[in-house]
């Protein structure tokens, strides 16, 4: 009843009757031999197997029974650009203003990189000119960890031109700061290499105003906080990431893939806070100073023994290690500093088999070890008294041991793919005295089930079901206190549990010579979902923490629409529409359930005017936001750009108008008797410049 309502308030039920009618024809689904994948988690990077699919490869899209793939076409601008400029482009991806990325009814999304686990910040400072192809993995299968609702792959390039070849970039942002780095690349009989370093500076200047009330539901006194806060910061990053293939033999290889990203952020806060109460009033300004260094490092080994129409055996191990260090200088009424030393790693050894049977029936099955470890040491001074040191030390272990099943076929003119997970968990929390009491491991068995049917040969229909389980990590445990300012705190509780999501989608996709038409219904139902909230303590400090406060359940449609005119004009038109309800019985949390609809959508046009002049424009609007503790509102996001290139393969790249920043976030806490909005504001982009050029 409330998916037909989202469609009918939003004037999509036609599309539910284009399904219905499309289900009404005649049958005639046949598997289609494709470019193939690899098995598991690394999909496209095989040779020549059969899979099965829904429908071949047209406009740069595949779609496939778990997951569609886009070709990244080779654009002159490519160096200096990189993962994130490529995601806001791809349909039903959503990118906002503050760089947060999510999905369909706001799903969270993780990165690999060729399949394997990678770090955010990692996956999105690749360099635009080492993707080859995208894989959106909406609902993933029980071959994928399932710790996010939805996952991006990222497939580097494996081929090369024969020998050298490269280029350099660079380009200035009025809104992004400044960027130049190098891509080399070598192609050869037994081995290749793709790699990048880069370097930028972005400056992020902010400024933030919030005002937080707080009630005595006992003594009925009410207090009113109130924050003013201007902030001069500057980002700085190295980044290199690299991919080398060695042809062992015509049927084994091995692939070295490593990469690391540099960070230094340092920034200065000048801020006041006003405290209001019934019988008091008291304004305090302060300053603080932060300097924050960040080392991630990560790296991956596969081997691959595949033979044609028999067998693909892979194995393989990644690591990535990280080290930061953050520390602050509060001057207020007297001095006061915080540390916070933080090293994490993860260590994962994996192999996986895939078996055809024949064209149309494949097992594959695999299993993984893994081993992750984070060591916080948290050290202050005279937040307790003057001159007072203090320090302590967090350390978490997580032991993972998962194994899971695929079986694909063609079945009376249908395809499927159903599968099994398990995930057993360990994990352990320490500080300096000992084990800290806590949430210890879990075991979960995780189906998924996948169908496809070609129904003509334009038109095909997909259907699949997975469970999944969202796991806090090491941050989210930490139960001992990070002084983000002298009035706020920030702290984990190492009582959290898993995060329980179950999730259905039914798409329709329509391929022809020029146009490419897909629409999607989906469901995600959650449970025990764990999330930030806030509470104002006695002494005026606000305290930021996690509980499993409530569940949620979202009720969505997509729809997609890319249509070329004349390989010259392309169009491609995105929207998504949901209605999400969220509720707890949390004493923790004091309010009512919340139920309310919102929509995602953007159009991207670009013109391919000749061989040197392109123009590309894009608008988009991003719905409101909301769960337990937050909610920001709509925004609009544009951009233009205009692209040149010259005789002498020198490229210009020129884009203006970027409407979605200044941002506006609006968040509201939820405590007892605790509520408040904050706003913050940043600068506007006028003109991004950028160059490259082939070596």
């Amino acid at each position: 009843m409330q998916v037909q309502y989202i469609l009918n308030y939003f004037g999509y039920s036609k599309s539910i009757i284009t399904i219905l009618i499309i289900l009404s024809a005649p049958v005639s689904l046949h598997a289609q031999p494709v470019s193939p994948v690899k098995p598991q988690e690394q999909p496209s990077d095989q040779g020549e197997e059969s899979e099965i699919v829904v429908k071949a490869r047209k406009l740069g899209t595949t779609v496939k029974i778990d997951r569609i793939v886009y070709d990244i076409e080779s654009r002159a601008d490519n160096a200096s650009l990189n993962t994130i400029d490529i995601l806001k482009k791809l349909p039903g991806v959503v990118v906002d203003p503050s760089k947060r990325i999510s999905f369909r009814g706001g799903a969270s999304v993780g990165f690999l990189v060729d399949g394997k686990s990678v770090r955010s910040d990692v996956a999105l400072a690749i360099s635009a000119s080492q993707i080859e192809r995208v894989e959106l993995l909406t609902n993933p299968s029980a071959e994928f960890d399932s710790s996010t609702d939805s996952l991006i792959n990222l497939i580097l390039k494996k081929d090369a031109n024969l020998g050298w070849s490269g280029s350099v970039s660079s380009k200035i942002d009025t809104l992004d700061g400044y960027k130049t780095g190098v891509n080399i690349g070598y192609g050869g009989s037994n081995w290749s290499f793709n790699g990048s370093l880069s370097a930028r500076v972005e400056p992020e200047p902010g400024a933030t105003f919030r005002i937080t009330d707080y009630a005595d539901l006992q003594e009925g006194s009410f207090t009113k906080q109130i924050f003013d806060v201007s902030e001069d910061s500057k980002f700085r990053q190295i980044s290199a990431q690299g991919k080398l293939i060695r042809q062992i033999s015509d049927s084994e290889s091995l692939s070295f893939v490593f990469g690391t990203n540099i960070n230094n952020n340092p920034k200065n806060e000048n801020g006041a806070r006003t405290l209001i109460g019934p019988d008091f009033s008291e304004i305090r300004k302060y300053n603080r100073i932060v300097q924050f260094d960040g080392f991630y490092p990560y790296s991956s080994l596969t081997f691959e023994s595949v033979k044609k129409d028999s067998y693909t055996l892979t194995s393989s191990i990644e690591a990535y290690l990280g080290s930061s260090n953050e520390f602050r200088k509060i001057d207020e009424a007297r001095i006061r500093s915080f540390s916070d030393d933080l090293q994490f790693s993860y260590v994962e050894a994996k192999i996986d088999y895939k078996k055809n049977f024949s064209r149309d029936k494949i097992i594959t099955f695999g299993a993984t070890i893994s081993r992750n470890g984070v060591t916080d040491k948290l050290s202050i001074s005279g937040f307790s008294g003057a001159g007072e040191m203090q320090s302590t030390n967090f350390d978490f272990q997580r032991s993972a041991y998962n194994g899971y099943v695929t079986y694909e076929a063609v079945m009376f003119g249908l395809g499927i793919k159903p599968g099994l997970r398990f995930e057993h968990i360990d994990q352990n929390l320490k500080n300096e005295r000992g084990s800290i009491e806590g949430h210890e491991g879990s075991d979960f068995i995780l189906p998924s089930m996948f169908l496809s049917k070609q129904v003509s040969k334009k038109n095909s229909i997909n259907v699949s079901f997975t469970l999944r389980v969202e796991k806090p990590d090491a941050l989210n445990f930490n139960p001992f206190r990070k002084f983000i300012s002298s009035f706020q705190i920030e702290r984990g509780n190492p009582f959290l549990k898993p995060s329980k999501k179950r999730q259905i989608e039914l798409s329709h996709n329509y391929q022809a010579k020029n146009i490419n038409f897909n629409q999607t219904l989906y469901y995600r139902d959650t449970k025990k979902d764990f999330t930030n909230f806030t509470i104002l303590e006695e002494d005026g400090i606000t305290v930021n923490s996690f509980e499993n406060l409530g569940s949620s359940k979202v009720y969505g449609y997509t729809l997609n629409i890319n249509k070329t005119f004349e390989k010259k004009f392309i169009i491609n038109y995105n929207i998504d529409v949901f209605n999400k309800k969220l509720f707890t019985q949390s004493t923790l949390a004091q309010f009512d359930n919340v139920n309310y609809s919102a929509l995602n959508s953007s159009l991207n046009i670009d013109y391919i005017l000749n061989k040197r002049n392109s123009f590309s424009a894009k608008i988009g609007f991003i719905g409101k936001v909301r769960d337990l503790t937050i909610v920001r509102p709509n925004t609009w996001t544009s951009d233009l750009q205009y692209t040149h290139n010259f005789k002498s393969d020198l490229s210009l790249t020129v884009n203006i108008i970027n409407l979605g920043v200044p941002e506006t976030t609006t968040t509201r806490f939820f405590g007892p008797g605790f509520q408040g909005f904050e706003r913050i504001f940043r600068g506007s982009r006028l003109v991004r410049i950028g160059i490259s050029k082939p070596f």
